[in-house]
């Protein structure tokens, strides 16, 4: 986990895509704070992550 100011704390997700994990790819803030409330419920990513529909 890390801890932002404003937003709350973040919690990570791992993610593994073709047999390559790839650490911390992913977080949400499960309760953030109430000047980041907009952004519950969602999960960002980065780290070489593209999201394809």
């Amino acid at each position: 986990t890390t801890v932002c100011s404003w937003k709350g704390t973040a919690n990570y997700y791992d993610l593994r895509v073709a047999g390559e994990k790839n650490s911390g790819a992913a977080w949400y803030y499960a309760t953030p704070k109430d000047a980041a409330k907009n952004i519950a419920g969602r999960v960002a990513f980065w780290r070489g992550v593209e999201i394809l529909e």
